[in-house]
């Protein structure tokens, strides 16, 4: 009878690999699939030298852990270009220039007003123009302060959500963890286990920089930087704290910050602790330097009251801006003065009282300082011209991250992925194996009938 038992460690064999290189080409358009591969090894023969058969010691998952470990590096730098480079987009859209709306044209439209009460100093309505252009100044100062707090919120909110999700997934990589190491790694069940460990992995190399290493139990260990966050069955479990500049991501039990280089989740880092609040204080720099140059020149001419009045009495020049808080002014807090406001005759239009009600000579100088040398305008379209030098490399780092991180895993797939000509080559051998197993137990059969008839 060992003779049948032989051939069938053949038809089972034969068959596990039939279907294994079934399950191959069912999977071949699936993106990720690894494809997998029964291995046969002889049986023992014991006192037999012709041995006794064949059998599938396993059914292997056909990775590379090369250029897995490639794939998983540049995928780390493309994951964080990309989430800055959508924080920094998302920011420069604020400023939206050059347009007819933005921030620039607002300004020269203001000191072109101040020309216009320069030729008439007596006229009502051009300070009421040059007043309504100072509140549009300060409502888009407001606006674009506003938005980058808004974009620094949810570029916080959205690496809380991110961190969430990398919670989660560390606490499933150790469940899949403890299900290999007590599972059979010659079954093909296991080795979907096995898949979606690689899954994980992909997936947190992307969000949070990670490297992984598999241990010889099938134990997958996720590490960043000197952190380990899984081993074997224990995840640990990543807090934010803080805000802004001040952000971090704390490991449970350690007490210490995580150390991210690469991932979503240090790009997201990048902008908050550096490019969002740089701009922030740039913004109001320039704020802040606008209010003082107005209110420094208004401060040297003189204001009459009624205007266009011969008998019109003269004061010194009040301040147009102010703060409407109890700080400096910054681009949140600058107000139109209310008691200007109110009295557009208090403009300080004229330079000295001796040039009497209709000098409009400090009007003219106001108007001058659109081109003042390091004033407002100028320290504004430098933080645009950083603004966009900064969205512009980080957007080309997001290009050149995300082909190399493309072409890493084209490569990775190329040798872990399922080639059907090599799939159907394989399939037609181990068909040909279970026919000729087959073949043998049908003519062992027949000899041992023909025996058993023999016998009176």
């Amino acid at each position: 009878m060992s003779v049948i038992g032989t051939a069938l460690s053949g038809v089972e064999a034969a068959q596990v690999g039939m279907d294994t290189v079934a399950e191959n080409l069912a999977n071949a358009q699936t993106a990720g699939y690894v494809r997998q591969s029964a291995q046969l090894a002889a049986l023992p023969g014991g006192n037999n030298a012709v041995g006794s058969g064949v059998a599938v010691s396993a059914v292997t998952v056909e990775t590379n852990q090369v250029l897995n470990t490639l794939s998983q590096a540049t995928s780390a730098q493309a994951g964080a270009a990309s989430s800055e480079a959508q924080a920094l987009s998302a920011a420069q859209s604020l400023f939206n220039e050059p347009t007819s709306s933005g921030l620039q044209s607002q300004l020269s439209a203001f000191w072109s007003d101040w020309t216009a009460v320069a030729n008439n100093p007596g006229s009502l309505a051009a300070r009421s123009t040059l007043l309504g252009a100072a509140n549009q100044v300060v409502d888009t100062f407001h606006s674009l302060a506003s938005g980058l707090v808004s974009v620094t919120q949810g570029t916080q909110a959205g690496l809380g959500q991110l961190v969430g999700q990398v919670n989660a997934q560390l606490s499933q990589m150790a469940a899949l963890n403890k299900a290999v190491v007590a599972g059979s790694g010659a079954e093909a069940g296991q080795n979907g286990l096995v898949e979606q460990q690689s899954s994980l992995a992909a997936s947190l190399a992307s969000e949070i920089g990670a490297t992984t290493t598999t241990s010889a139990t099938g134990a997958v260990n996720v590490r960043v930087g000197g952190f380990l966050l899984v081993q074997a069955t224990t995840a640990s479990i990543l807090s934010v704290t803080g805000t802004g500049p001040a952000t971090s991501i704390g490991v449970s039990g350690t007490g210490a910050p995580l150390p991210l280089t690469s991932g979503q989740a240090a790009g997201m880092m990048v902008a908050l602790s550096s490019d969002l609040p740089s701009w922030s204080t740039s913004l109001s720099t320039v704020a802040g330097d606008f209010a003082s140059a107005v209110n420094g020149q208004l401060a040297q001419g003189v204001s009459w009251n009624p205007l266009g009045s011969a008998t019109a009495t003269s004061a010194v020049g009040t301040p147009m801006f102010t703060s409407s808080g109890t700080g400096p002014v910054t681009a949140s807090t600058i107000e139109v003065a209310p008691a200007m406001a109110a009295a557009p005759a208090t403009i300080a239009a004229g330079s000295s009282v001796a040039a009497g009600p209709l000098d409009g000579s400090n009007a003219q100088t106001l108007a001058s300082l659109s081109g003042l040398a390091g004033g407002p305008d100028s320290l504004y379209r430098a933080l645009v011209g950083q603004v966009g030098s900064a969205v512009a490399a980080a957007t080309a780092a997001q290009t050149q991250t995300s082909q190399a991180a493309s072409q890493a895993a084209s490569q990775a797939s190329a040798t872990e992925g399922v080639d059907t000509n090599t799939q159907l080559t394989k399939m037609v051998g181990y068909q040909q194996m279970y026919e000729a197993a087959g073949k043998v137990i049908g003519t062992a059969a027949t000899m041992f009938s023909s025996l058993l008839a023999a016998i009176p």
